[in-house]
């Protein structure tokens, strides 16, 4: 349900005012039910007493909402100046007693330069606009019921020498869980010149996001319980946007070109106590989920390196040396260390176009630089019982081809100890440019579409993910590159389509 009311008004001639204000309500249910029954005889049969074994049945009742109540406030003047704020006050029962409510305010403001009697005859500079923004945005996407115990019945326990059916409580209630905030701010210039052939966008943006919203993990002492979520941390993006487009035509050519980027500056500001999971931790200070590993220095040549370095005293020649970073003689979890980023330090992207008699031609290439990821797939011969890749064949350590790339290849237990050890073995810079699509199309002139009485036919043949340029080792990356394993690559597609409208 929403409701508005507004109110706009121009006086004077040239100040323009604009009101508006509004409720909203929302509200989700979710109904599960659930039954199930083994041994039916026969596929052809979908009723559920057909089954007679095993029969189980479970279901529940999830409800949440959000209510809102809105504004907004707008200036104009001449077209020059620009000014607009606005507020939200949203309600979510997501939230216990007392954190339900949150206000989020913004304003933005625009100074169209072009407007301006200096600019507004300007052969050159067709468009020229200043801009400034600052506001407030809330996240209340939790799960349900987290302020509070719940209970969940059918949990059985003795009594009186019988199993007899009760209910227990089976999550931890964290009543102070409340709104996660960000905060933006961005100043930005936007320009059109030369009759609208060169165009360009500059953004500054600064991001500030508190009390974020991530489940925790607990001890299992507690009973088994399932962990809450909590307002962990905050974190700091700022960084710069940049776009500069060009269109033309010469003749019966016309091309266009673009290209875009994106600098970003990453920081955790606030964490209780560092969080490390399996290749990364969140640490305050640092970028989030930055690579935490064991820093590989080396590979041993002969058995002296081993002796003098003292801290692998079962490793061989020809297994990676590790750095043991806190000092104290042996190689573990302690001498893990910051040793790479998984977010990237530059975005970027290139448009391409053109057209000539009918034919039309475009690409859009993206790429990213400064970002690790980890290989664990690729960078372990025999993992899962897989072969060898051809890199490893070239360059695996031997006597005869000493390196300080790739050990030596071996399947021993004692292997995982000396190379498989979470480090930075496993970790490859992730930087590419992709092509990630490219089409080349034709037109049939409409002399040919008056005969065959139709208003259009093109012909084109498509590419998607054709080729990427990366030292990346692994199959793709632009996977995740956290993950490890287990996440998905792209895949190319090669298409040839027709299209006709009637």
């Amino acid at each position: 349900f929403i409701s508005t009311l507004s109110y706009d008004k121009t006086f004077a001639e040239n100040h323009t005012i604009g009101l508006l204000g509004g409720f909203q309500q929302e509200t989700s249910k979710f109904d599960y039910l659930r039954g199930t029954k083994a041994g039916i005889p026969s596929n052809a049969l979908q009723e559920i007493n057909a089954g007679s074994i095993d029969p189980t049945s479970e279901g529940y009742l999830v409800e949440f909402g959000l209510q809102s109540f809105f504004g907004r406030a707008t200036y104009n003047y001449k077209e020059k100046y620009l000014l607009e704020a606005n507020f939200r006050y949203d309600g979510s029962s997501n939230f216990g007693p007392g954190n339900k409510w949150g206000f989020f305010p913004s304003v933005s403001a625009g100074w169209n330069i072009s407007e301006e009697s200096f600019l507004v005859d300007s052969n050159i500079i067709n468009s020229l606009k200043l801009r400034g923004s600052w506001g407030q945005l809330g996240n209340q996407a939790i799960d349900p019921n987290q302020y509070t115990a719940t209970y969940a019945l059918g949990q059985n326990y003795s009594f009186g020498g019988s199993l007899v059916g009760g209910a227990a409580q089976t999550s931890l209630p964290n009543a102070d869980v409340t709104w996660e905030t960000s905060t933006q701010t961005d100043i930005g210039i936007d320009l059109l010149a030369f009759g609208g052939k060169l165009g360009l966008v500059v953004d500054y943006f600064h991001k500030l996001t508190d009390d974020i919203l991530r489940p925790v993990s607990i001890s299992s002492v507690i009973g088994g319980l399932s962990p809450p979520t909590v307002n962990l941390a905050s974190v700091e993006n700022k960084g710069f946007e940049f776009a500069l487009t060009h269109k033309n035509t010469i003749g019966e050519f016309t091309y266009g070109a673009g290209i875009n980027f994106t600098t970003i500056d990453n920081e955790v500001t606030k964490i209780p106590a560092p969080a490390i999971g399996g290749y990364t931790r969140i640490a305050e200070g640092s970028p989030i989920d930055e690579f935490y590993l064991i820093k590989m220095i080396g590979i041993f040549q002969n058995e002296a390196e081993v002796t003098a370095h003292g801290a692998q005293p079962t490793a061989k020649p020809g297994d990676v040396k590790f750095e043991d970073f806190d000092n104290n003689g042996i190689i573990d979890a302690g001498d893990r260390q910051a040793v790479g980023s998984s977010i990237p330090k530059l975005t970027y992207g290139i448009t391409l176009d053109a057209g000539y008699k009918g034919f039309d031609f475009s690409a859009l290439l993206q790429g990213v630089e400064g970002v690790d990821a980890i290989t664990e797939h690729e960078q372990k011969p025999f993992f899962n019982g897989a072969g060898i890749p051809t890199f490893w064949q070239k360059n695996a350590w031997t006597a005869e081809n000493p390196n300080n790339s790739y050990p030596r290849l071996t399947r021993s237990s004692n292997y995982n100890v000396n190379a498989w050890q979470n480090s930075s073995f496993l970790l490859e810079d992730a930087s590419f440019l992709r092509i990630k699509n490219i089409q080349l199309g034709y037109s049939f002139p409409d002399q040919l579409m008056d005969k065959l009485k139709l208003d259009r036919l093109r012909i084109y043949v498509n590419a998607q993910n054709p080729y990427v340029k990366t030292d990346y080792r692994g199959l793709d990356p632009e996977k995740s590159v956290t993950a490890g394993r287990g996440s998905y690559t792209n895949v190319s597609i090669y298409s040839l389509g027709l299209n006709i409208s009637l």
